[in-house]
């Protein structure tokens, strides 16, 4: 927010708060200290009070739920936004988590509600409706109407392909992906080959005994196991050399157990954020001494084979990176080009790291371990001095590297949805190529075939639905078939080619077909037609960025564009005695989409503190009898002069709505208003410009003061009249929606049998009502206000 807004917010946490209640008392609701708030959703969320917890747990749970969940519905924000909206669940049966315990208070308590999700449904009707119900409880009271169209009425999503910019370029390039087929040999890879054939045998074996026992520690170590055989011998050597430790040290405890048995915490390996093996290489599988001498044996053959391949980096893909790398460089003609390097696991993170520097590669690696800070500063180092990044899966969500379109995927997650996650780190607003996505696989391995099998029908659904509704059924996909088991299980029987895993694949395919057909996903593309600039205030953005340069021409402030970038520029703080700001302002720019480009940009918006200090001076040169004046060389308007007036039209109802409109008169004379300067100003920069010094203004500035106010009270009216017939229409509508919704609750507490409760929740909902009636009242009472924001006496040359 501060980098692509200039918009400065407080970060809360428990112990934040804790500490402004000792500051300014425990009785204060420090919700109202701040304007600005940032705070994750789990440091808010309701605190369960039962009678089995002890008395001090209670107490500080009453605490929390009073001074941190209660008091943040009552400290008077305009606007709520949640991040991963989701998670706010509430299931058909009426159980609600925590979570939207919080949506659920905010949005009854804040105007302004807004959810931000890339997967609102979830495979779930009930969590989908649930959700839409805390943006619009009268539009979606009644599960039964749920359609394509009422959901649109209050969700925006644009068909990422589809979006473009206001020069009609699209801004989401095109995704261009590439096969590297991978071939071994018996001659050059026998090792690898033979290893991988070990890693497969046994899982094959044991997966089978793990599912007839339903052994499901033993069912994931298998996965883990084939997962990482097909990573590198690196990250194969590290799982064994831990797991060999952990056998050896439990083995004299095997005689003291005949079977163990243990409560899985996650239904597969994918859903972690990272591969974390640590509590399945730690549990002890083996049921008696022979299972146990079995997978030792297994363990140390493995080690004895990776020990010899890695000593010398003999992995083909290894090979094959580097010349892949070296392929694209010339391809592209850029010797310095980005490259974003994925893997699943860290040993081969830490190997391919090691390796590209013995050819004078400097990276940067982003991972599990490391904070938030830690790896802003690792995107940096990618950004500004090495040339690859080498990240796990923990990069693939959070992070921008749009400034790199070269993406190599080493080895591919078995979860399609977790490939489509990694390229979203390049593919995003603010790419300026075309994507190049390199998938690297193994041609003699069962991974590959089920991949190309599972491929061929995914790209059916691609072709036939476009890549945005692929994206969205991937995650219905997973619910339906674990894509882990479906992998394993080939293996298992050792031929991706039979019958049954087609089967599979077919109704897979189906599955998605069926999703679209009926649909399911229930997130109908915005129609969106109309105009962009409204939305980003970009007529505003002109008028701040000829505000500002011309100020700094009259003060004879240098503005200098960077070489290598010139949408950005830099200059001197015109105010560098009020102590408001740095001596110099770099990186600068008046246009919110070139606030992608860094994070570390000077986006300079009517908020920026520099836009204040300017007015600020103006209105005090106003005030004291003195008019701004400049002239222009436009042979298009020479020899005309007069007065450019620059007001600010603000509609509200004081309760959920407002717009703001710049409204611009150039007055030649008292009498004679020229709207075609008017709107040459207000959509031109200023360029040929020469401040007049000394000036004394010919005209009357009083009279024409009033001339113009006329003249933009009549513009005014126009944008007024308009507004409001519109905005009374849509509350129109919700007033009708009101009544629907009111007399659905209603009836369905008059099916209450127990009278005393019937009755005081039909008071409850007639006081909710009369409430609602108010503020419909209220809503329809929308007032203008013009202000005058800036004027100036402008002559042409």
């Amino acid at each position: 927010m501060l980098s692509k807004f200039d918009e400065q917010f407080v970060i809360y946490n428990r112990e934040y708060i804790r500490t402004l209640k000792q500051s300014y008392g425990e009785e204060t609701n420090v919700w109202t200290l701040h304007d600005k708030i940032i705070i994750s959703l789990d440091s808010v969320k309701p605190q369960k009070i039962t009678d089995d917890i002890e008395h001090h747990e209670q107490v500080k749970r009453e605490w929390h739920n009073k001074h941190i969940f209660e008091d943040m519905a009552h400290a008077g924000f305009d606007m709520v936004i949640f991040d991963e909206a989701h998670k706010l669940s509430k299931k058909g049966d009426g159980s609600e988590s925590a979570r939207y315990k919080v949506g659920k208070l905010l949005s009854e308590a804040i105007p302004v509600f807004l959810l931000l999700t890339a997967t609102p449904h979830q495979g779930d009707e009930d969590l989908f409706v649930n959700l839409l119900r805390l943006v619009d409880p009268v539009l979606f009271a009644d599960k039964k109407i749920l359609s394509p169209s009422l959901v649109q009425e209050v969700t925006v999503r644009n068909q990422k392909r589809a979006v473009v910019d206001f020069d009609g370029e699209r801004i989401f390039k095109h995704r261009i992906t590439s096969l590297i087929e991978i071939e071994r040999n018996e001659i050059d890879h026998s090792d690898e080959m033979k290893l991988y054939d070990l890693v497969t045998e046994y899982t094959g074996k044991y997966y089978n005994l793990a599912t007839r026992t339903n052994n499901q520690f033993l069912i994931l170590l298998m996965i883990l196991y084939q997962r990482i055989a097909s990573s590198s011998s690196f990250a194969l050597l590290q799982t064994m050399r831990r797991r060999k430790s952990f056998l050896e040290h439990d083995e004299q405890q095997l005689d003291e157990l005949e079977t163990v048995a243990y409560d899985l915490g996650r239904t597969a390996i994918s859903d972690s954020d990272e591969m974390r093996d640590d509590d399945i290489l730690f549990q002890q599988i083996a049921e008696n001494k022979e299972d146990l001498e079995v997978e030792k044996f297994f363990v140390d053959e493995c080690i004895k084979l990776t020990e010899k391949i890695t000593g010398s980096f003999a992995d083909a893909k290894f090979r094959k990176l580097i010349e892949v790398i070296d392929e694209i460089k010339n391809r592209e003609d850029q010797i310095d080009l980005k490259f974003i390097i994925f893997t699943e696991f860290r040993a081969t993170q830490t190997a391919i790291i090691e390796f590209l520097r013995k050819f004078g590669y400097t990276c940067s690696s982003i991972n599990g371990s490391l904070s938030r800070e830690e790896r802003i500063d690792q995107v940096e180092s990618f950004r500004n001095e090495n040339q690859i990044m080498v990240s796990t899966d923990a990069g693939g969500e959070g992070i921008n590297l749009q400034f790199c379109h070269c993406m190599i995927n080493f080895d591919l997650p078995w979860n399609p949805s977790r490939l489509e996650q990694r390229i979203g780190r390049v593919d995003r607003i603010g790419q300026k190529h075309n994507t190049l996505i390199f998938n690297f696989h193994l041609t003699d391995t069962v991974e590959d075939r089920v991949r190309r099998i599972l491929e061929t029908k995914l790209e059916r659904i691609k072709d036939q639905f476009g890549d945005d509704k692929y994206t969205d059924v991937l995650s219905l996909l997973q619910d339906d078939f674990s894509f882990d088991r479906i992998y394993i299980d080939a293996i298992k029987v050792k031929d991706a080619e039979n019958e049954q895993f087609n089967k599979v694949a077919d109704q897979i395919y189906n599955r998605a077909k069926e999703i679209m057909d009926t649909d399911e996903l229930l997130l109908p593309f915005s129609d969106f037609n109309g105009n962009a600039e409204e939305y980003l205030n970009s007529e505003v953005n002109k008028i701040i960025e000829n505000l500002v340069m011309n100020y700094l021409k009259m003060n004879q402030v240098e503005v200098n564009r960077y070489k290598v970038d010139d949408d950005l520029c830099y200059f001197n703080n015109p105010f560098p005695g009020l102590r408001t700001g740095p001596a110099t302002y770099r990186n600068v720019t008046f246009e919110n989409s070139a606030s992608y480009k860094t994070e570390k940009i000077e986006f300079v918006n009517i908020e920026h503190p520099l836009v204040g200090n300017i007015t600020r001076k103006l209105d005090n040169s106003a005030s004291t009898g003195a008019v701004s004046a400049f002239r222009l060389h436009l042979n298009k308007f020479s020899g005309v002069s007069g007065i450019w007036f620059i007001y600010r039209l603000e509609i509200r109802n004081n309760v959920d709505r407002e717009k703001i409109a710049i409204i611009t008169v150039f007055m030649e004379d008292t009498d004679f208003c020229n709207n075609r300067i008017s709107n040459y100003l207000e959509s031109h920069m200023v360029e040929r410009v020469r401040i007049i010094q000394n000036f004394f203004c010919p005209l009357d500035a009083q009279a024409v003061s009033e001339a113009a106010l006329i003249e933009a009270q009549e513009k005014a009216g126009d944008i007024f009249t308009a507004t409001k017939l519109t905005w009374v229409e849509e509350i129109n509508e919700y007033a009708g929606r009101s009544e629907d919704y009111y007399t659905f609750k209603k009836n369905g507490i008059r099916n209450i049998r127990v009278e005393n409760i019937r009755e005081s929740k039909l008071r409850s909902l007639e006081k909710e009502k009369e409430q609602s009636d108010v503020e419909l009242l209220l809503k329809r009472n929308i007032i203008p206000k013009l202000e005058l924001y800036q004027m100036a006496f402008v002559e042409f040359a």
